[in-house]
């Protein structure tokens, strides 16, 4: 038990899909191969706390010591500061913006960033959990300077993924949290700087960009929930092929811990560590070798 319960929270809560989640990224890419990236995750928190009262029972605890942990205190695989963590130690990905609001029973949070290459985006996390593969695709009669192909793989689709997770196919648990994570839906938008030669999502009548949607039922169904597109290849653009496989286990680990703080910039420390006067601080007396200065005398003044 405690095996598989370890696996489905590695499938469920270190994904950014924790109760009944809508994730939806937009992504540009230009023709030097920077671009900008912007992602909102939003959870509806009673569904969390519903999934994390199952895991609970699961490792034999008392699921009712849930209940009492206040909203801003649940587990946030998708918290700003996460996201921070890895733009810092990733070189090409910075994060421009991050903030995360809680209203009622529900957290969003949102993440804006910048990117040197579309590598260097996916190893700072954000893909979060989907393998990202950039390729090159052969020249033909329809691309006859070549193309690139790009492809994200959601978790979900088990797979290569499974390997990661003990050979557990993610959704196979899936059916056992269908009250938690019913309304499941993850889309993504691809904006490319050259003509689209093939997809398999839904593309913009008046630009280079197509769109995803995955839903519940589309992942419980074993349909796939990989998003491709091909696009014509061009003497400026300056692309790389890679391929970027995240660490499950790393990233569920993150799910249940704590967000880090962030680090104190440099001078910010001394600064607090200095007291600050005040004006009524007293001036400091004169050494003993030092001798104050005499009071000049009264000018007397003529009488009239």
């Amino acid at each position: 038990m405690p095996r598989f319960a370890a696996l489905v929270l590695t499938a469920l809560l270190a994904l950014p899909l924790t109760g009944c989640l809508k994730s939806k990224d937009a992504i540009t890419l230009n023709k030097d191969g920077s671009g900008t990236i912007v992602s909102s995750y939003v959870v509806e928190l009673g569904k969390l706390r519903e999934l994390m009262q199952m895991y609970a029972m699961m490792q034999g605890q008392d699921p009712e010591q849930v209940a009492d942990i206040d909203n801003a205190d649940l587990p946030n695989g998708a918290a700003p500061a996460w996201f921070k963590a890895g733009a810092a130690k990733t070189k090409g990905y910075a994060i421009t913006d991050a903030v995360e609001e809680i209203e009622e029973n529900r957290r969003t949070t949102t993440v804006s960033a910048t990117f040197t290459s579309l590598e260097a985006a996916a190893r700072g996390g954000a893909f979060f959990a989907s393998t990202v593969t950039l390729s090159r695709v052969e020249k033909s009669k329809k691309a006859p300077d070549g193309a690139w192909k790009l492809t994200v793989r959601n978790a979900l689709s088990g797979g290569g993924q499974a390997d990661a997770m003990g050979g557990m196919d993610p959704a196979t648990a899936l059916p056992m949290v269908e009250g938690q994570l019913g309304k499941l839906s993850i889309k993504l938008s691809m904006t490319v700087p050259t003509k689209i030669l093939d997809h398999n999502g839904v593309k913009a009548e008046t630009k280079n960009e197509v769109s995803w949607s995955v839903d519940y039922d589309k992942i419980v169904e074993g349909k796939d929930v990989t998003m491709s597109i091909v696009f014509e290849a061009a003497k400026d653009l300056k692309l790389k092929p890679f391929t970027y496989a995240p660490d499950m286990m790393a990233l569920a680990r993150r799910a249940m811990n704590k967000p880090p703080k962030p680090k104190a910039k440099k001078g910010e420390e001394k600064k607090k560590a200095e007291p600050t006067k005040t004006s009524d601080e007293k001036k400091p007396e004169p050494k003993k070798d030092e001798k104050a200065p005499e009071k000049k005398a009264d000018t007397p003044t003529s009488g009239g």
